[in-house]
């Protein structure tokens, strides 16, 4: 079976020219038409830095200088790998030597290096999206003519440097590639345990460190999947102390006086000591205070029987050093209340996600409140519990638990894996899997598109789309935990009588 050129589809009339000097033929070798009606995809630039500063990155040596330099501006510099890794910047300037020195909005936290590899890629600014024109090609030069213009350049020739990463899709708008991704990462499934707390982000799955405010300057104050050390949970707030009293506090707790506590929260303790307290923020003091020494293992501590002081509206958790140069990591935090039964469950995303609810007992006790880290995962012991969800927005899912329960608990759910927000973004969800779904969807688009003009071929994609979808749901080598689920409606269809 022959696959024909898809119609062309209308991108508008006014154009801008790129020159690509990997794709001149000089006098032979290709025709004018060899990429018409293709569509061009600007994915950004990439390479290994040839040196960084504190508000500079310079890019790897290309063939030649960075010509139209403020192409740039307003991009987003990214360091994939290497030294300064997970930094991201926009960019202010470029220098047209080569190498150029790319030129950042803020100074980075971590400056890059000659093995920092990095990415700039568009943001907001421009379209890098375009379609080639027929007979678009100049074959002695590389220039081609897109519509409508890249980035907005709408007027003379727009140089590529040979490190740029584009991509050519003959058929398909490239952005549906993305979605294809995403669609796949959003039916995938891995379990998960989480903490039933009153703390905002007190299971430490969010990004960044919004949610957990200095205290003093820390040197380091970042969440972190490195070297995790604890048996619950994916990501850690690691904080370094070049002071007393530096660290970080938890966002404000509302209560009621004369409430009730019950406070755990697992630490590990790199060097130095730690201040770990339970604070009244309404009067500005300590509830409580445990100081933790290093150990060789992680630390749990616990806070049972405090209940929150007279006048006081709001409490909350630090974590302050108490010796001057500390570093520590800090875990799940839990704060709940016997005498509360609801608690918002905001990182999952489908309230048939959440499967059980189970307690942790204590581990050996090695001061009144403050536990060596030695119960493991096996002694979680299942405890009642129920589920109800508000459609109305905000926080919609709620677990609610027993009364007067002691031990920390955790909620075992089934989590999906991020959606990918940039070209650049990581994942760490099976590669052969989300293929299988991606082009699933992708193969159910191109069937769409070529319904009309070509049934016969329309139906050759409907029963690959069918195929790869069976493959998507049923592979075998995807890892133990791992599922596959297909989305569903959680409303009922209800008939009116």
């Amino acid at each position: 079976m022959s696959l024909q050129t898809p119609a062309v589809e209308a991108v508008g009339t006014t154009t801008s020219t790129l020159e690509f000097g990997q794709l001149a033929f000089t006098t032979t070798g290709a025709t004018t038409s060899l990429f018409d009606n293709i569509w061009v995809y600007l994915r950004g630039l990439s390479g290994t830095a040839s040196a960084g500063a504190a508000t500079t990155i310079t890019t790897q040596s290309d063939t030649t200088g960075l010509a139209n330099t403020d192409l740039f501006d307003g991009w987003t510099v990214y360091i994939v790998s290497g030294t300064g890794s997970g930094q991201t910047r926009t960019v202010t300037s470029v220098s047209a030597a080569n190498p150029a020195v790319v030129t950042v909005s803020a100074a980075w936290t971590t400056n890059p290096d000659s093995t920092s590899v990095y990415a700039i890629f568009p943001g907001s600014v421009g379209r890098r999206i375009a379609k080639v024109q027929t007979g678009g090609l100049t074959v002695a030069s590389g220039i081609i003519t897109v519509t409508p213009p890249l980035l907005g350049a709408a007027s003379g020739v727009l140089f590529i440097p040979s490190r740029a990463d584009f991509l050519f899709c003959r058929d398909l708008n490239p952005d549906e590639l993305k979605k294809s991704i995403n669609y796949a990462l959003r039916n995938m499934v891995y379990p998960a345990l989480l903490p039933v707390t009153a703390v905002t982000d007190g299971d430490m799955e969010d990004t960044g460190v919004t949610n957990w405010a200095a205290i003093g300057a820390p040197t380091t104050r970042e969440k972190t999947t490195s070297s995790y050390p604890f048996q619950f949970g994916r990501q850690a707030l690691h904080i370094v102390s070049s002071a007393l009293a530096q660290g970080a506090t938890c966002n404000n707790i509302a209560v009621q006086e004369g409430e009730p506590i019950r406070f755990a929260v697992q630490v590990k303790l790199v060097s130095g000591s730690v201040n770990v307290i339970l604070y009244n923020a309404t009067g500005a003091i300590a509830i409580r205070t445990v100081t933790l020494n290093a150990e060789v293992l992680p630390q749990e501590v616990r806070m049972l029987g405090e209940s929150v002081p007279s006048s006081s509206r709001n409490i909350s958790v630090r974590f302050e050093s108490a010796t001057a140069s500390s570093e520590w990591y800090v875990g799940p935090v839990h704060v709940n209340f016997p005498d509360r039964r609801r608690y918002s469950i905001d990182t999952v995303e489908q309230a048939h996600d959440i499967k059980r609810v189970l307690a942790l007992p204590a581990g050996v006790q090695s001061q009144d409140v403050s536990y060596s880290y030695a119960a493991s995962p096996q002694a979680l012991y299942e405890i009642p519990f129920g589920v109800e969800r508000d459609d109305r927005g905000g926080s919609p899912i709620n677990v609610i638990l027993p009364l007067g329960l002691s031990d920390p608990p955790y909620v075992e759910v089934m989590r999906r894996y991020p959606e990918l927000t940039n070209d650049y973004d990581l994942t760490t969800a099976n590669q052969d899997t989300v293929t299988l779904g991606a082009m699933a969807r992708l193969e159910r688009l191109r069937a769409a598109q070529m319904g009309g003009s070509n049934p016969a071929l329309a139906g050759f994609h409907r029963s690959e789309a069918k195929d790869y979808a069976v493959r998507f749901r049923n592979r075998p080598e995807v890892p133990s935990g791992i599922e596959v689920q297909i989305l569903p409606s959680e409303r009922t269809m209800v008939a009116l009588p």
